[in-house]
């Protein structure tokens, strides 16, 4: 079998100097591509903590303009705490016959948050003595929202519960009121009965009628007293009197109780998600 002849030092040092030459051309090749690739994923990276992180409130805190810019920039559906206090500049700015300023920062303040109901309101009654077309657009735009807009539904389904409520104990309030002025005279005379066994006759007069007064003269409000006294006149009350008295208790129990359990659900846990 023939041997293969063994290769030159010539061939060896040529073929050693042609695989360095290629080596260095592929590296020279590659590192403009890692040059170019390195800022554009720095620039990425940027743009994503920038789009992460929030921008900063304005520093200018009567820029309407800044402020609508700002909570487009947050995505936040409302600023409640930036449109009261655009709200209320508006209604000084109305009130000191600057209209134009007035009614934009009152635009300004139901765009910051879309529940709110008292700047509508006031571009309402604003309106209704300047320009009913104006008036009438602005009470389509309150009807509107409450048929469409579920945040703006929660807080009229509150105010009404609320207010209903208020109504009703208040009625029920000057209904045992007049029951206890109608029967102080039985409330005074068992009164009076009373301290005669321990005072004179007419010192026990004139006591029974500090008995009388001083419930409702010590700080302690129109409920408690009216309730103390239609309970001192219990026996000569009659069944719809004992039922009107039965009923103010019943609102002094229950409503610190469903205020402290009902209160927390007023508010959403989670308003930046839907439906609000």
């Amino acid at each position: 079998m023939p041997k293969l002849a063994a290769p030159s030092r010539f061939a060896i040092g040529f073929g050693s100097r042609t695989a360095a030459c290629v080596l260095a051309a592929s590296c020279a090749l590659t590192l403009p591509a890692f040059a170019y690739a390195a800022p554009g994923s720095n620039t990425a990276a940027a743009r994503l903590v920038q789009t992460q992180t929030p921008s900063l409130p304005p520093t200018n805190r009567s820029d309407l303009t800044e402020w609508l810019e700002y909570q487009r920039a947050l995505g936040s559906p409302s600023l409640p705490a930036v449109a009261q206090l655009f709200y209320r500049r508006g209604v000084e700015t109305l009130r000191s016959g600057a209209a134009e300023d007035g009614v934009r920062m009152l635009r300004g303040a139901c765009q910051l948050d879309p529940s709110f109901l008292a700047p509508r309101m006031a571009l309402l009654s604003y309106f209704s003595t300047r320009d009913v077309s104006q008036s009438l657009m602005e009470l389509a735009r309150i009807v509107d929202l409450a048929k469409t807009y579920f945040p703006f539904q929660h807080y009229l389904t509150i105010q009404l519960a609320y207010h209903m409520t208020l109504v009703l104990f208040l009625a029920t309030l000057l209904t045992a009121l007049f029951i206890a002025w109608h029967r102080r005279e039985a409330v005074r005379h068992a009164y009076d009965e009373f301290l005669r066994q321990f005072l004179g006759e007419r010192l026990a007069w004139f006591s029974s009628w500090a008995l009388l007064v001083i419930p409702f003269v010590v700080g302690m409000g129109l409920a408690l007293p009216t309730l103390f006294t239609l309970g001192a006149a219990w026996t000569s009350l009659r069944k719809s009197e004992r039922a009107a008295c039965l009923l103010l208790f019943g609102f002094l129990v229950v409503l610190p109780l469903g205020y402290a359990s009902v209160g927390p659900l007023c508010y959403p846990d989670h308003p930046d998600r839907p439906p609000f």
